[in-house]
């Protein structure tokens, strides 16, 4: 198996390499955020299970979550918002840019994963409509704004300016006109059950400012990660490093890469 050399690739790609984003104190790279969006999928997973009892493939989950972004080795990250401003042309090419990777990558990987075929795993991937891949979609949305929530904290006042130029569009203060609601709302549909999200990663009322973020910041370290911040989601996305830590996943918050000039 050679998830050894796949994690060093994915370590060498790092998020948000654009302009507006720069600096980024903490800056991750697709090797942990797809660690996060594997653990937050999982999290979101197993609550939707304990509380319906309906079956989803949770080992599928875990794998779509664990190689969600392994196409980006190949073509570099690309975040959302950029995605919907390829015109048709642009958008044509990329996506036989991924065609390409996934070929590239079942040559190099095709034994990485131990429960389906790797080839199978990303075209499904790509394909979308899996209700699996729409709790990692989910997931991988809530990583990104707590990777931003993360450097508001951090008081990287940078990304007060994302948050008005791009990210309101994806995940607005009103709930109500967002794309994350449409993804919930496919999750929920799924289930068929009115769920309480109170309190769980579904929870898209938990309170939420950017400027209080920025009024709450600190210097990141091991000891004011335990801190409660008042945004129950960044709370306990901090809390499942722990859950799930090793020391390196940790160093993620804490080391800081970037500084102003």
């Amino acid at each position: 198996m050679n998830l050894l050399s796949r994690d060093e690739e994915l370590s060498k790609v790092f998020r948000y390499k654009w302009s507006p984003c720069t600096p980024m104190f903490y800056r991750p790279n697709l090797l942990i955020h797809s660690k996060r969006v594997e653990w937050l999928a999982m999290e979101i997973a197993n609550f939707l299970v304990e509380k319906t009892g309906k079956y989803i493939d949770i080992d599928l989950v875990r794998e779509m979550a664990r190689f969600h972004d392994d196409a980006e080795i190949i073509t570099g990250d690309y975040l959302a918002m950029d995605k919907e401003k390829f015109w048709e042309e642009k958008l044509k090419e990329y996506e036989k840019d991924c065609e390409n990777a996934i070929e590239i990558l079942y040559e190099k990987y095709k034994d990485l994963s131990e429960k389906f075929d790797y080839k199978e795993l990303l075209l499904k991937i790509e394909n979308k409509e899996w209700i699996e891949f729409q709790i990692v979609d989910f997931a991988d949305k809530l990583d990104s704004h707590l990777e931003i929530s993360h450097e508001l904290f951090a008081w990287n006042e940078m990304f007060t300016i994302i948050l008005e130029r791009w990210w309101l569009d994806v995940w607005p203060f009103d709930y109500t006109k967002n794309k994350v609601k449409k993804i919930v709302d496919n999750i929920l549909d799924y289930f068929w059950y009115n769920i309480d999200l109170t309190d769980s990663f579904m929870d898209m009322n938990s309170h939420y400012n950017d400027k209080k973020c920025i009024e709450n910041s600190r210097i990141h370290n091991i000891n004011a990660l335990w801190d409660n911040t008042g945004y129950n989601l960044y709370d306990k996305w901090i809390e499942i490093h722990f859950k799930y830590w090793n020391e390196d996943d940790l160093n993620y918050l804490v080391n800081q890469l970037e500084f102003r000039y």
